[in-house]
């Protein structure tokens, strides 16, 4: 067997790959709002903010047409919607904070 021959039949067998978050557990929990703590920056920390920020990139991977190659030209409504999404499994409600948010979500 040549080396040829070696790399082809190696390359058949295909490495498993990892799929994209879904954050399942995140979006059945029911009506518990998972609660995020904010430090004097205004960046989420502790529990909270890990499942924050896995939760938004699923988000906007499932909402947000992958055509549209720049944040700033993602429609108001869409980002509303996105907000709404996020309001639903998560306690905030202050306007500083969707921005935050909104601004973490133009950065995916």
């Amino acid at each position: 067997m040549d080396l040829t021959t070696a790399h082809l039949e190696k390359s058949k067998v295909s490495k498993r790959k990892r799929g994209p978050t879904k954050m399942k557990n995140i979006a059945m929990d029911g009506d518990d709002k998972i609660e995020v703590k904010f430090n004097e920056n205004g960046q989420p920390i502790e529990e909270g903010s890990t499942t924050l920020s896995s939760f938004l990139g699923s988000l906007v991977r499932e909402i947000v047409p992958y055509t549209i190659s720049d944040w700033r030209k993602v429609p108001l409504k869409m980002k509303n919607i996105l907000w709404n999404c996020v309001q639903l499994r998560y306690k905030l409600d202050n306007e500083w904070q969707k921005a935050y948010i909104l601004n973490e979500m133009g950065g995916l």
